[in-house]
């Protein structure tokens, strides 16, 4: 059996993926996305939310991913207008950030 990455090859191309992580779990499977997008896409930056894990693989967190954490109904309508914001804050850098897709971000919403 072959391993997959024997047979790929790395792009040069100056892309820019946006995660979003809302919890610890999803900071760990993040850090491991990004290690695997970073052995096809070497000059790949990494933005969005993110946690401690993400970041140490050179992600760029525009937010502290414990804002995305809220449990229960009175909670999530405590801090509706935050989480609005937060949404509006990284779609409108996503937007503004060339190298990432326009229609991608639009279809995501």
């Amino acid at each position: 059996m072959t391993d997959h990455h024997e047979n790929s090859v790395a792009s040069t191309r100056k892309v820019t993926f946006a995660i979003v992580a809302g919890e610890a779990s999803g900071d760990i499977l993040g850090a491991g996305l990004i290690r695997s997008l970073r052995l096809r896409y070497p000059n790949a930056r990494f933005v969005g939310i993110g946690g401690d894990e993400m970041i140490a693989e050179g992600f760029h967190s525009l937010v502290p991913m414990e804002r995305l954490s809220v449990m229960g109904l009175f909670e999530v309508l405590g801090r509706i207008r935050e989480l609005f914001d937060i949404r509006a804050r990284l779609m409108n850098y996503l937007l503004a950030t060339p190298q990432i897709g326009r229609a991608s971000c639009r279809e995501r919403v």
